[in-house]
């Protein structure tokens, strides 16, 4: 008979297996099972989202890729000297890669929401997986990946990032934002890799910034690591020698902003949403007040925002302080402050927004948000009397964030389902009564739902257009509806939505 196979623990010497097989135990002591389950535990609970349709400006994307041929599409997407709505052109925002991405899921995908849903869901995934690979790498401590990971992923304010297919910029650019900066640690770590892991960080950085500009702040991110992080003599790390690896960064950069900058200078008004004033202070604390209570973070309007400086200034004088603490700790001193001056930068393009910025918009800085967090967290744990208590209250904090904010989740993404649905409805019974529709036709609308008519009827159109091309779209009442029907011309169709309430 053999003897039971026996397993080392350290400081504990070994004991004997149970009756499960000894590829489970490794598989559970692994750190890489936990993140494993957190990525389970993001997809169950954003899977209701898979069901939802289209969404606000969903409808300007993907008819803007319907209009042109795809080629010509491409062409113009680079050309930022077409200064038309921003759906068609740049408008003010040079987001090549993310119209041409629209535009391939157009190709593959046509009208069935489902993948462009997948593709948002499976983004998010892989960057949390990023996140808690740079935590891990920065901190050398997998628990504080594993929380860096659950917060970032499940911050109830990024529910509308993951739900809304016209997000995927937020989405594309944190993620060639993050491989950036994990390539860039891979690269600083030597070996015959090092050039390959340098080039997919340039690139990746470039892309980023051609998906959204929000991205260029990670560029900080590489000079804190280069210089807080990076092993070595920082005298030698000074030298202009080694700052000539940061030169193609700078170059990566310097090209979206020339663009944004020749655009917003051949048109003013697009630059008037911009301004440095004391807005500033207020969306930066709106922000940290929902990073902190991150219950109430859903996204809110511009008057909400403004009532919510009060509440933020309280938050942020008392979480900011003890956010430092850390930094007394000198084997955390140095994780921390690369993550603080990471999330600093990274508030950088949202804070001028004059009108108020939504929770939603800062997708970008969660990523340094959540490692600012999990390291705050992990050292009170860790300074706690009682390793096991501490750790238990630890686990019992984290569960119960994750259910909150899970609940918020799902309250979002049921939310915005009420809309989508009512919008698919409406389009599935008018494509019944009017299977086709010349071009010239004038579409009289009576009872088209909220969910297309939020900012008067550029929805509704732009949705019609997405199955009938570029018919004339009007929303009528019932009176004016039965005029129209009296004297009917031969170009005009009335349709009166059976969900009209």
């Amino acid at each position: 008979m053999e003897p039971p196979i026996a397993l080392s623990y350290p400081g504990r010497g070994s004991m004997e297996r149970p009756g499960l097989p000894a590829v489970a135990y490794t598989i559970a002591r692994s750190p890489y099972f936990p993140l494993a389950l957190i990525l389970a535990l993001i997809f169950l609970v954003y899977a209701p989202v898979l069901n939802d349709w289209f969404k606000s400006d969903d409808f300007f994307y993907l008819r803007a890729a319907q209009v042109k041929a795809p080629s010509q599409y491409v062409i113009e997407a680079f050309d930022f000297r077409d200064t038309s709505a921003a759906a068609d052109g740049p408008g003010g925002h040079y987001r090549p890669l993310y119209t041409i991405s629209i535009l391939a899921e157009g190709e593959l995908f046509g009208l069935n929401a489902l993948p462009y849903h997948l593709v948002n869901l499976l983004i998010h995934l892989a960057n949390a997986t990023l996140v808690w690979l740079i935590a891990r790498k920065v901190t050398q401590r997998p628990l504080i990946a594993h929380v860096a990971a659950l917060v970032f992923a499940l911050h109830p304010s990024y529910a509308m990032v993951v739900g809304w297919i016209s997000e995927l910029s937020a989405l594309a650019a944190t993620l060639g934002a993050l491989v950036c900066l994990w390539a860039f640690m891979k690269a600083l770590d030597g070996g015959a890799r090092s050039r390959l892991w340098y080039l997919v960080s340039v690139t990746s950085y470039l892309a980023a910034l051609l998906y959204h500009p929000k991205a260029a702040p990670v560029l900080v991110a590489l000079v804190a690591y280069y210089l807080l992080m990076h092993h070595g003599n920082l005298r030698e790390r000074l030298t202009l020698r080694a700052g000539l690896g940061l030169l193609p960064y700078v170059a990566a950069f310097s090209l979206p902003m020339f663009v944004i900058y020749w655009l917003r200078g051949q048109n003013p008004e697009l630059g008037s949403s911009l301004a440095y004033g004391p807005h500033i202070y207020e969306n930066s604390l709106h922000y940290l007040r929902i990073a902190v209570l991150p219950l109430q973070a859903l996204d809110s309007s511009a008057a909400v925002v403004t009532g919510t400086l009060a509440s933020g200034l309280v938050v942020t004088s008392l979480s900011w302080p003890v956010g430092l603490w850390p930094l007394i700790d000198v084997r955390k001193r140095a994780a921390h402050l690369f993550a603080l001056f990471w999330f600093l930068a990274s508030l950088g393009p949202i804070i001028t927004f004059v009108w108020g910025a939504y929770p939603r918009q800062f997708y970008n800085s969660g990523p340094a948000l959540a490692l600012v967090v999990s390291i705050f967290f992990v050292a009170i744990v860790d300074r706690l009397p009682f390793p096991r208590l501490s750790r238990t209250a630890g686990a019992a904090v984290l569960v119960v964030f994750a259910v909150l904010a899970t609940q918020q989740i799902l309250d979002t993404e049921r939310s915005q389902e009420v809309g989508a649905a009512q919008s698919r409805d409406f389009i599935e019974e008018l494509r019944q009564t009017y299977p086709t529709l010349p071009e010239e036709t004038t579409l009289y609308v009576v009872g088209a739902p909220f969910s297309l008519r939020i900012f008067g009827d550029v929805y509704l159109v732009k949705a019609v257009s997405l199955y009938y091309g570029d018919i004339r779209v009007e929303p009528v009442s019932q009176t004016q509806a039965r005029e129209i029907e009296q004297s009917p011309q031969p170009d005009e169709r009335v349709f009166r939505y059976s969900g009209y309430d």
